[in-house]
């Protein structure tokens, strides 16, 4: 064969080399529209051939088109918060796809200070809640939103009534200067709860829950009770314009046979005469006997009210309480193109209060603007405002009124049961005055400079500007009124909160198997406060309120000015060694203008390690079992400065002088303190992230251990020093406890069922409580609240003993005879038949304060919640509980109502219940002790989707029906066991409430 030959032969076995290659190079075009369960399209998912590198993604109504290598392939398409599916071609030209949501997807990104990692990278322990978990509760604030959704953080609402505070603690108490957490909105800080009224629930993305000192020390001397990061919604970049609008409306109603009220006239009666006639003070006689009082008016008797003589009969709950309604609307709008992504919201919320003469208003709104500039720059604009107008009332003061009164005179005024009776709640609602009005303005702008590929710098300077203006006014009517003869008042107040901070973050370029990130910033803060109050008493009449205060005989003001300031720095270092071992550092300096010259600043570092079990080559013989395990572990500090401005200056006020008839004057009045400093607490943490069948079941366990020292308290001094008190570091607290929360989806298919649960035990022990000072006695300082009644305080601070103990009497059944009585030690009333028969613990023969003991404890054991959410076709349903097990409750109401007809007399010598008798004063006593253990249904909601071709012009409609707080499984007598503080003075009532819903995008 010569060489042209040869040539040839290669030539034509290259040419069919080359042909057969083109053929099987020959793309297979393949295209499709790709939507969630919802039938809404989504934007932006990665469609890819698997094994090579040939990708698309879907356009603005989820349409794509990916030209593959191989008609017989695989093509994987994954999307942010939904699990990954892959689907063989076999030659087909046309694949739509429905994308299920992720059970918990491990590449979800988590929210932490001055960033955000994803979930499988974190080293701390952080808690989320997405915006799915959220929307459906009407609220005014979100602070309800998080009550039994979280292992070791708990809520408790102080009051039914609208606007009322909330009070959240997580992992326990660490100070006695509060307890409440630092709160960061989009990143601007909001310092010990804040005020959130002006954020609304419906704009929420996501919430996260800071717990270890890992996660919190970037906030440094504000982290010691914890973090809530809360990321509002904002439009997506490449997104067409969408619009939503929701709506609730609601009933709110009161369970009355929780009031514990006496509805009978002639049993009020009858109870009313013997409490009077076992009174042993003078002058104190039966009032209902027919006929006039001690100021002339008739009272009927007992035959008078039997056989209906009397004809008033007034059931107060039916004249004061209202099936009140509630409405919630929402609308929204979010788009954006290559280089702009915009959001804008608005939200009117009303609530009225269940009691006549309370109302509450809020409007909010926000916009937020992502605008890239250029190749290197972006710009974000987030600018909230908000509303307020609260109508309070103190009709509920007369819930309990006397059933014989009426609410009108016949000639149409209010009926007063005497001279002293200011109490009628129907007056109380109509003619007191109580209103404010609350602005609220919070503009936070970020500008992000990309110096290089992994090197950016960020700048947020953000302003919150609050005003508030409240009204008062009493007339002639109320006590107050008829004292001063009217009596009137203006507040006002101006706060303004600038905050500016700036810091780099930077990717470091490492050989493979290491990763470093860092950060480093400054931050600076500052707030200004003032107030005025203008008050005037004495008024020719009432027509004009408090709108002419000048007119008034006696006229008096006063105003304040505070200003105080922050100055930080703060890093983060993460290092991961073969997506297996990752290590966190951090670190923040604070310096405060809160504290002395010799402590303005501190410094709070913490480090975490985790460790990536599930990707160890051992562990791949159970990767059918587990998908995700991860254990990690933390130490570090932060610190607490919840104090008010200027606690370190010494400080003058107006005291009283001279004895025995003293009068006022300025002088000294609290000790300066320049070595005062933060609260510091150390916190070790470890924990257990395992998930299990593809992440199907997922738990995560916690234990840690916090440690309190040099405790910021107000010491008293004794009066001889010439000072109230002053403001010191002494005393340290420790926090021990475990949390534990599962999710579990058990169903997947067509019928879905999936559970949370989560349940926490804090136990909290006083380790010192450092100089008892003025108040103390053998059981330690009292805290909480003097109640009146009792002449005590209910609890105590005692070393080695956990916090909120409660200190008093033991009680062994009533007494029966006047013998009886003496014999048990008891003296003067006391020891009369139907008496609390309290015990002589250390046998003196007498019963005083030596007798006292520790008879309860506030804090629960544990807390827990529990949720079920089920869907089948277009139809879901869920339910939400939650509760407290172990904890006591101070119940200083238990012989009140319905509770005092079980009462001992001759002829019903009980045991349990002591006798009806007027000025008795009563001593704090187990006998007033309950368990206020209890489980509450929270949340129960059946929801319906409308199929997405319903509506041609409407993506996604959703119709449900809510119902809160429906059931209490308790033992607790009272109205509600969830009760801040463990003392139950009764409260705004509270209530059931049903919603129904309308959710709609288009």
């Amino acid at each position: 064969m010569n060489k042209n030959d040869s040539k040839s032969i290669l030539l034509l076995i290259l040419f069919l080399t080359i042909l057969g290659q083109g053929a099987f190079a020959q793309t297979h075009e393949v295209k499709g529209v790709v939507k969630d369960v919802k039938g809404e399209v989504l934007i932006g998912v990665s469609v890819q051939q698997e094994g090579t590198n040939i990708g698309a993604s879907t356009d603005f109504d989820g349409n794509y088109t990916i030209k593959m290598n191989d008609p017989k392939g695989v093509l994987v398409f994954k999307y942010l918060g939904f699990l990954d599916q892959k689907i063989n071609v076999n030659g087909r030209n046309v694949i739509d796809v429905v994308l299920q949501e992720g059970a918990q997807q491990l590449d979800e990104v988590v929210v932490v200070g001055y960033g955000s990692v994803k979930k499988s990278d974190l080293t701390g322990s952080v808690q989320t809640l997405k915006a799915k978990s959220l929307e459906e509760t009407p609220t005014p604030s979100i602070d309800l939103l998080l009550q039994g959704k979280l292992s070791g953080v708990r809520v408790t609402q102080t009051s039914g009534e609208p606007g009322a505070g909330v009070n959240i603690q997580i992992r326990g108490i660490g100070s006695r200067a509060g307890s409440n957490p630092l709160y960061i909105v989009d990143g601007f800080p909001f310092e010990a709860g804040g005020n959130l009224k002006q954020i609304n629930p419906n704009d929420i993305a996501s919430v996260e829950i800071l717990k270890d000192a890992s996660a919190t020390a970037i906030y440094g001397s504000r982290g010691a009770n914890g973090v809530v990061i809360i990321t509002t919604k904002g439009g997506r970049k490449n997104q067409k314009p969408t619009f939503s609008f929701s709506m609730q409306n609601g009933v709110q109603i009161v369970d009355h046979d929780r009031l514990n009220l006496i509805n009978d006239p002639l049993t009020f009666a009858i109870l009313s005469n013997e409490t009077r006639q076992n009174d042993t003070r003078d002058g104190v006689n039966p009032l209902f006997v027919g006929g006039p009082d001690d100021e002339g008016i008739y009272r009927p008797s007992l035959t008078e009210i039997a056989n209906g003589t009397w004809p008033h009969r007034t059931y107060w709950p039916d004249v004061i309480l209202r099936g009140a309604l509630n409405q919630n609307i929402n609308l929204s709008a979010s788009g954006g193109n290559e280089k702009t992504a915009y959001s804008a919201s608005v939200n009117f919320f009303r609530q009225q209060g269940v009691l006549i003469g309370n109302d509450y208003y809020s409007i909010t709104g926000r916009t937020k603007l992502d605008k890239k500039i250029g190749e290197k720059f972006n710009f974000n604009s987030n600018i909230a405002f908000s509303y307020v107008k609260r109508d309070r009332t103190q009709s509920g003061n007369g819930i309990g009124r006397s059933p014989l009164t009426p609410v009108f005179n016949p000639d149409g005024t209010y009926y007063r049961d005497g001279s002293q009776d200011f109490f009628n709640p129907v007056m109380l609602a109509n003619e007191i005055t109580d209103i404010s009005n609350e602005y609220d303005l919070n503009a936070i702008f970020t500008l992000q400079w990309d110096i290089l590929e992994n090197l950016n710098f960020r700048y947020r300077s953000g302003i919150k500007v609050g005003l508030s203006v409240a009204d008062y006014y009493e007339p002639r009517t109320t006590f107050s009124g008829a004292v001063f003869n009217g009596v009137g008042q203006i507040s006002n107040f101006l706060g303004i909160h600038l905050v500016n901070e700036a810091f780099f973050t930077y990717d470091w370029k490492l050989p493979e198997n290491h990763k470093l990130t860092t950060m480093v910033g400054a931050s600076t803060e500052e707030v200004q406060n003032r107030s005025s109050d203008l008050r005037g008493e004495g008024f020719v009449n009432d027509v004009l309120g408090n709108e002419n205060l000048f007119s008034a005989t006696n006229r008096i003001t006063s105003n304040s000015a505070v200003r105080e300031a922050l100055q930080s720095y703060f890093f983060r270092f993460n290092y991961t060694y073969k997506d297996k071992y990752l290590f966190t550092v951090t670190g923040r300096n604070d310096g405060s203008s809160k504290f002395g010259t010799e402590n303005k600043f501190a410094f709070f570092p913490s480090a975490a390690f985790a460790w990536k079990v599930t990707n160890e080559p051992f562990m791949e013989r159970f990767e059918n079992v587990v998908s995700d395990l991860k254990l990690r572990t933390s130490y570090g500090s932060v610190g607490n400065q919840g104090i008010s401005p200027y606690q370190t200056e010494e400080r003058f006020g107006l005291r009283p002088y001279g004895y025995p008839s003293p009068i006022s004057g300025y002088g000294p009045w609290m000790v300066g303190n320049n070595a005062l400093k933060w609260e510091t607490t150390t916190q070790f943490d470890f924990g257990i992230d395992l998930g299990l069948f593809n992440n199907r079941v997922s738990l995560t366990a916690d234990i840690y251990r916090k440690s309190t020292e040099d405790l910021l308290r107000n010491q008293l001094l004794p009066h001889s020093s010439g000072f109230e008190s002053v403001w010191i570091n002494s005393g340290s607290i420790k926090n021990n406890g475990y949390e534990l929360a599962i999710n579990a989806k058990i169903l997947t298919g067509e019928f879905k069922w999936g559970v949370d649960a989560n349940l926490s035990r804090n136990v909290i022990e006083i380790v010192d409580i450092g100089p008892e000072g003025v108040g103390a006695d053998g059981y330690g300082l009292p805290v909480g609240s003097y109640i009146e009644s009792f002449r005590d305080n209910p609890t105590r601070w005692r070393n080695g003993w956990p916090l909120g103990i409660i200190v008093g009497y033991r009680v062994d059944g009533i007494v029966q005879t006047e013998a009886e009585g003496l014999a048990a030690g008891l003296l003067g009333d006391e020891a009369l038949p139907g008496e609390f028969k309290y015990v002589d613990l250390n046998k003196d023969g007498v019963v005083d304060v030596n007798d006292q003991t520790v008879i309860g404890n506030i804090q629960p054991d544990f807390i827990v919640g529990f949720t079920s959410e089920f869907s089948y076709k277009n139809f879901d349903f869920s339910a939400q509980f939650y509760g407290a097990i172990g904890n006591d409750i101070l119940n200083i109401k238990r012989f009140e109502g319905a509770q005092s007809v079980n009462r001992w007399t001759v002829n019903n010598n009980t045991n349990k219940w002591p006798s009806l008798r007027g000025g008795r004063l009563n001593r704090i006593s187990d006998w007033w002790i309950e368990d206020g253990s209890y489980l509450r249904i929270a949340n129960v909601t059946l929801g319906y989707n409308l199929p997405p071709d319903t509506f041609e012009f409407i993506k996604s409609l959703r119709v449900y029906l809510t119902g809160n707080n429906l059931h209490t499984f308790t033992n607790f007598s009272g109205a509600d066991p969830e009760i801040d503080g463990g003392v139950n003075y009764g409260s705004y009532p509270k209530y059931r409430t049903f919603t129904l819903g309308l959710n709609m995008s288009f």
